[in-house]
């Protein structure tokens, strides 16, 4: 298809709720933007880079496009899904510890149509021989191929995120609130920095706070000084706000103490919560709200960014 406007994706705007008894229990108007309300999948906020993704693969010939992440990857699940009708061929090199079923995004990934190739533990030595025999296969039959890295994807759909804050904005207009505080799970730092690069270029007041799942300031650090260089110094990275504090083991690590926490968020406030992301930032916002000084309570958005799969194993479901 020529014109990849024609091509539908995602289901936007995604919804801004106020959650009356998370409200009153912390003393704020807490607001959430159901990102998980993008698509049926469960993709979540990654739905809006798939347009991104498709319009550079078409524009450099791609046919072939190699991914290497964990075996639970939301995003990687969304390329996979959305690529493959759009005629390319997708190679998933998965890496974790495997369940005698297959649940979440890994069945969503297996259904797919992709190339799948499970390895267990992660090993880069690993990753790196299969790619490069993917690769090497693939360039042998005349094809184009994609090695699709971190560094890749943020280069090329960070205007979608920066287009999410433009979004969170006319909500709030159109609803009469003016956010105090932004809350967003942290993995690559492509959402967090679009978001903010909107509010720096429209003087917004928003304090925008980051919840690293696993990557350390060091990497947010050179990050940062990319997005400072390719705006040409036009964006104040120093006012970039991302904390550290709630990592935890790592990536998609948790105990039981998380679970049963979880658990009763659940139980009591009907909201769903991924181990990966969107439990870290929630416990984040609870710790990190400013104590309440005045009558005047704060306006909280807290960006449910997905990992809606997570319902299908545990702490929900101990299959």
């Amino acid at each position: 298809m020529d014109d990849l406007k024609k091509i539908s994706i995602g289901n936007f705007p995604t919804k801004i709720v106020y959650h009356e008894k998370i409200s009153d229990t912390l003393g704020v108007n807490l607001f959430i933007k159901n990102e998980f309300e993008a698509d049926a999948l469960g993709g979540g906020n990654k739905i809006r880079r798939i347009k991104y993704c498709l319009k550079y693969f078409k524009s450099h010939g791609i046919t072939d496009i190699i991914l290497d992440g964990d075996l639970q990857s939301n995003y990687y699940m969304t390329m996979a899904n959305y690529c493959i009708p759009q005629g390319y061929t997708v190679h998933l090199v998965l890496s974790g510890k495997k369940s005698k079923i297959l649940n979440g995004n890994r069945l969503q990934m297996h259904l797919s149509g992709a190339e799948v190739y499970e390895i267990g533990k992660w090993n880069l030595d690993k990753i790196k021989k299969i790619e490069r025999k993917i690769k090497e296969t693939c360039e042998n039959k005349g094809r184009k191929v994609a090695l699709f890295d971190i560094e890749l994807s943020n280069s090329i759909t960070l205007e979608a995120s920066v287009k999410l804050g433009k979004e969170i904005y006319t909500q709030g207009k159109n609803i009469k609130i003016k956010f105090d505080y932004i809350f967003v799970a942290v993995g690559t730092g492509e959402t967090h920095a679009g978001i903010e690069i909107y509010k720096q270029f429209n003087n917004l007041k928003w304090n925008i706070i980051g919840i690293s799942i696993a990557n350390k300031m060091n990497y947010f650090n050179n990050y940062h000084k990319k997005i400072y260089s390719f705006f040409k110094g036009k964006i104040d990275i120093n006012k970039f706000n991302i904390t550290t504090s709630f990592i935890g083991k790592g990536y998609g690590k948790y105990n039981q103490r998380d679970i049963d926490d979880m658990l009763k968020i659940r139980k009591d406030y009907g909201l769903i919560l991924d181990s990966v992301y969107t439990y870290k930032c929630f416990k984040a916002i609870k710790k990190l709200l400013p104590t309440k000084k005045d009558s005047v309570k704060i306006n909280v958005l807290f960006i449910h960014t997905g990992g809606i799969n997570q319902r299908f194993f545990p702490p929900y479901n101990p299959c």
